[in-house]
C-alpha cells in the first residue's frame, strides 16, 4: 500500500469566534480610480489523499523439463479530495452610485452616503467606510462536497519454460490484463444535462416571470425546466 497527501491549508480553516476574519474578504477600497485594497484574508483550502493498494502473487513449480509460474495482480488506486474554497464566504464593499432615483438595488448598497441615499459620494473611503461597518455591498460562501474517484486493475497470467534439448528453450506464456474506467465512489459526478428534467424552482421562476413578463415570451410560454443529471449505480464511470 502506497498512501501520498497534499494538503493547502490556510489558517482559516480552523474555527474562529466572531471577530475573526473569514476564509476571503474582498474589499474594492478605491483611490480615485486606483484600488487600493483587496483580499484581505485567506481565500480557501483544500485537501487530497492518494491512495494505492496493489496485492500480487505467483507460484512457481518446476516439473521434469518445464518451469511452469502462474500468478495475479490486483490493485486499487483511489483519490479522495476536498476543496473548501470560500466556505466562510467571499465579501465585496463598493462605492455606491449617485443617481437621482436610485433603484433598489442601488438603495441597498448607499450605507455611507449622506445625508441622503442619493447624495454625492466621498472621491474616497467609502468602500473601507462600509468594510468597517461590516456592510457588504454583496457576497456569496461555498457549500462544496467531498469527491472520491477510484479505478482497478486486475491481470492474471501464466508462463511455461519448456527445455526441449540443451541448447534450446521455448518459452510461452499468456497474460490478462483490465482496468476500470475512474469512477466516483459514491455516484455525485455529473452525467451531463438534461433540459427536459423537473426544476424545482419552475413554480417559483413562473410565478416571478409572470409578475413582469416580456412580450417576446408569454406567460403561458414560460418554461423553467432542465436541470444537471448525475451518474447512478449503474452508470458510474466519469
Amino acid at each position: 500500500m502506497e498512501r501520498s497527501v497534499a494538503e493547502r491549508v490556510a489558517d482559516s480553516s480552523r474555527q474562529y469566534d466572531g471577530a475573526a476574519i473569514p476564509h476571503s474578504i474582498t474589499a474594492n477600497v478605491t483611490a480615485g480610480g486606483t484600488a487600493s485594497y483587496s483580499c484581505l484574508g485567506y481565500n480557501g483550502d483544500s485537501r487530497s489523499a492518494n491512495d494505492s493498494y496493489q496485492i500480487f502473487n505467483d507460484v512457481i513449480k518446476i516439473w521434469g523439463n518445464h518451469t511452469t509460474k502462474t500468478g495475479g495482480d490486483l490493485r486499487s488506486a483511489r483519490l479522495n479530495y476536498f476543496i473548501n474554497g470560500n466556505s466562510a464566504g467571499t465579501y465585496t464593499f463598493n462605492s455606491s452610485s449617485v443617481n437621482a432615483v436610485p433603484s433598489t438595488t442601488q438603495i441597498a448598497q448607499t450605507w455611507t452616503n449622506g445625508p441622503l441615499n442619493n447624495a454625492v459620494p466621498a472621491p474616497i473611503g467609502q468602500d473601507f467606510a462600509a468594510f468597517l461597518l461590516g456592510l457588504p455591498s454583496s457576497g456569496s460562501f461555498d457549500l462544496n462536497t467531498h469527491a472520491s474517484a477510484r479505478s482497478n486493475y486486475y491481470a492474471a497470467f501464466v508462463q511455461d519454460d519448456w527445455r526441449a534439448r540443451n541448447d534450446l528453450t521455448i518459452n510461452l506464456g499468456l497474460r490478462w490484463e483490465h482496468e476500470t474506467p475512474t469512477f466516483e465512489t459514491h455516484n455525485r459526478a455529473v452525467n451531463g444535462f438534461d433540459p427536459g428534467a423537473a426544476n424545482p424552482v419552475a413554480a417559483a421562476a413562473a410565478a416571478s416571470y409572470s409578475a413582469s413578463p416580456i412580450p417576446q415570451v408569454p406567460v403561458s410560454q414560460f418554461k423553467a425546466t432542465g436541470g444537471q443529471t448525475y451518474v447512478g449505480p449503474g452508470q458510474k464511470n466519469l
